[in-house]
C-alpha cells in the first residue's frame, strides 16, 4: 500500500514510516557518545554519512514494541561490536522477537493499513471497516 502523500511528492507511507522509525531511534539515543556508530551527529556537520540508517529503523521499531531502554541496551551492544548490517539486524529482529506476545504490533499494522485505504476512499466507515476485519478473521480460521 505505498501510496504517494500530498506534502511529500514521490514518497510512500512505508518510506515516512521507515523515516519516523529512524526518528525515534536518534531521539532515543540522544547525543551519548556510545552510540557514534550508529548515528554520528557530528558527521552531519563534516557532510560525512556516517550513520547507519538501516539499522536505526531497526531499532526504532524495537523501541515502539519494548522501550527506548532496551533499544538503547542493544544500541549499546552493537556499537561495541560493530557486526556487519545483516548480523545486526538479525540481531535486532531476534530482540523483537523474544518479547512476550503481544497484539500491539499487529494491531498498530492492521491501524495503518486502515488509516492508509481510508485516506484514499474516505467514504468507508467504521460499519466497514468492522465488517472486512469479521471477514478477514473467518478466513484466518478457515471457516
Amino acid at each position: 500500500m505505498g501510496h504517494n502523500n500530498k506534502l511529500l511528492p514521490g514518497v510512500d507511507q512505508r518510506q515516512l514510516r521507515e523515516v519516523g522509525y529512524r526518528m525515534r531511534a536518534q531521539l532515543a539515543l540522544g547525543n551519548d557518545t556510545r552510540f557514534r556508530w550508529l548515528c554520528d551527529r557530528d558527521s552531519y556537520v563534516d557532510g560525512k554519512p556516517k550513520w547507519q540508517p538501516l539499522l536505526l529503523s531497526e531499532l526504532g521499531r524495537l523501541s515502539e514494541e519494548q522501550g527506548p531502554k532496551k533499544m538503547r541496551a542493544l544500541a549499546a551492544k552493537l556499537c561495541e561490536e560493530r557486526p556487519p548490517t545483516d548480523r545486526a539486524r538479525a540481531m535486532i529482529r531476534e530482540a523483537r522477537r523474544g518479547a512476550e506476545s503481544s497484539p500491539a504490533p499487529l494491531t498498530e499494522a492492521v491501524l495503518e493499513t486502515i488509516r492508509c485505504y481510508r485516506s484514499e476512499r474516505p467514504d468507508v466507515d467504521d460499519d466497514l471497516v468492522a465488517a472486512a476485519l469479521e471477514e478477514a478473521l473467518l478466513q484466518l480460521r478457515g471457516d
